[in-house]
């Protein structure tokens, strides 16, 4: 003779154990944190592209003064201190101008300015 249960199958029936479970595993909505607004990365590219210039203008600062000792060298002894203070001061205000132009980053104040300055920063010239 053969019974049959009309009792709740053993895989149906809920655990006590696994209710409070079912409740932390439901899906709730991810709380998105601070959105950061990229200004770590127009830091850094800001100051790569700046790094890499000053390492270009340095070479080329270094070509102007050899140049310079060259045309010292041709004047007539007498005005060479003076040729020699006119061209130093012509580099200094050149150099002078790209290093106010172009400051550490601590000393620029928006994400605009950091971008527009990394772009022409790339294309200065002494």
């Amino acid at each position: 003779m053969v019974t049959v249960s009309t009792a709740v199958p053993q895989t149906q029936r809920p655990i006590p154990q696994l209710a409070g479970l079912a409740r932390i595993l439901e899906k709730k909505p991810k709380r998105r944190g601070r959105r950061g607004t990229g200004l770590g990365a127009a830091r850094k590219k800001y100051m790569d592209a700046r790094r890499v210039r000053t390492a270009h203008l340095r070479t080329i600062k270094k070509d102007l003064e050899l140049d310079h000792k060259k045309q010292i060298s041709k004047v007539a002894r007498g005005g060479r201190k003076a040729k020699r203070e006119e061209l130093k001061g012509r580099l200094k205000n050149r150099w002078t101008a790209f290093t106010s132009k172009y400051p550490h980053w601590r000393k620029i104040k928006t994400i605009a300015s950091l971008r527009r300055l990394t772009e022409s920063v790339k294309s200065h010239d002494l």
